[in-house]
């Protein structure tokens, strides 16, 4: 049954128009889809749009950030269907975490989705994993538990060190009905039909941070909270001594194998 969305909320709906206005969004490939992105000199702002019963997983280090959609359906909600659910759920969800995948955009675009840990998700890189999934109306309780816990374990097969949270959105029910592209926002489009349905990644290379440096911020929002989801500001310096201690774990692997 469709759940009725929040009332609008301001100053909160403003901004966050105005963040997914800006976004290039992953997206939405058959079976799934997967992307990554390099924290390097240009700011920009991606995430996922129209979740209403599909998972996302966002993988955040101080390198890059990968991004995910994974269906609902089959994917998830066939899932428990004795002999063919859990061998679905195993090929759109669970094996392109560890191997990435080949999916096809709604325009008929092949694209190559790497897996979760790569060029610049990396275990050394301390990662910091996030599963969004919908969660039942007006509680905490997960509409996917039993397939949260296997993705979690998933993530820690490739990604040991992962601090992985699990983050609930309100499934309404339905695409934002101002976004039904869920490939492509058009920035003169105005204000957002409904909050709900959106995770947003933020990234500003150069931004003065609270110690008053310069340096990075990243910010995850969903849409169904006030508050973001989280923050991670580091500076130059920052990345310089962890690159160092890259290089010195390296050194010690090194002469461990000599």
């Amino acid at each position: 049954m469709e759940s009725q969305p929040p009332e609008r909320r301001e100053p909160f709906w403003s901004h966050f128009s105005n963040l997914v206005r800006r976004m290039n969004p992953l997206p939405h490939g058959t079976p799934a889809s997967t992307s990554v992105t390099p924290f390097d000199k240009d700011p920009f702002t991606t995430g996922v749009i129209n979740l209403h019963g599909c998972t996302c997983i966002i993988i955040i280090t101080e390198k890059g950030l990968y991004n995910s959609h994974f269906w609902d359906g089959p994917s998830f909600s066939q899932s428990t269907v004795p002999i063919h659910g859990p061998k679905i759920f195993e090929h759109d969800v669970l094996r392109p975490i560890t191997y990435g995948l080949r999916f096809c955009t709604s325009n008929d675009t092949i694209l190559e989705g790497p897996p979760a840990c790569n060029h610049y998700i990396r275990d050394e890189y301390e990662p910091l994993a996030f599963i969004f999934s919908p969660k039942k109306w007006n509680s905490d309780v997960m509409q996917y538990p039993a397939q949260i816990v296997k993705i979690a374990h998933a993530l820690w097969d490739v990604l040991p060190s992962a601090d992985v949270q699990v983050v609930g959105y309100v499934n309404v029910g339905r695409a934002d009905p101002v976004l039904r592209d869920s490939d492509f926002i058009d920035p003169d489009v105005g204000d957002i039909g409904q909050l709900e349905g959106k995770v947003v990644v933020d990234y500003q290379p150069r931004v003065r941070l609270q110690d008053g440096r310069v340096g990075s911020v990243v910010d995850v929002w969903i849409g169904d909270e006030v508050e973001r989801v989280w923050r991670k500001e580091w500076n130059s310096s920052n990345v310089r001594e962890q690159n160092q201690r890259l290089m010195d774990r390296k050194r010690n692997v090194n002469r461990a194998n000599s």
